[in-house]
C-alpha cells in the first residue's frame, strides 16, 4: 500500500511532484501583498487617532508620528514588492 502511494506522489525521476501552477503562487502572493497593505494602513488609521486623542502631549504626538513613518515606509515597500513580483510574472514567468 505504502509503495501504491509513493508511486503516485512521485514522479519517475524519484523527486516530489505539485500540482501549483504560475496562477496559484501568483493568487497566493497577491493575497499577502494586499493583506500586507491592508494591516499598513489600518496601523496608519490607528496612528492618525492615536495623534488626534494625544491632546498635545509630546510624547504621544512624537510615538504617534513615528508610527505613521513607519507604516508609510511599510506600505512603499509593500507595494514595491508588488511591482516588482508583477513585472517578473508579466515578463519572466509563465
Amino acid at each position: 500500500m505504502f509503495n501504491t502511494l509513493l508511486a503516485q506522489v512521485t514522479k519517475p525521476s524519484g523527486l516530489p511532484s505539485t500540482d501549483l501552477s504560475g496562477n496559484t503562487i501568483h493568487n497566493v502572493l497577491s493575497f499577502v501583498f494586499g493583506l500586507a497593505a491592508a494591516i499598513a494602513f489600518l496601523i496608519t488609521v490607528y496612528a492618525g487617532l492615536k495623534y488626534v486623542l494625544s491632546r498635545g502631549n509630546p510624547d504621544n504626538v512624537k510615538t504617534a508620528k513615528e508610527t505613521i513613518i513607519y507604516a508609510m515606509v511599510g506600505l512603499v515597500i509593500t507595494l514595491s514588492a508588488y511591482t516588482i513580483v508583477q513585472f517578473a510574472f508579466n515578463n519572466i514567468g509563465r
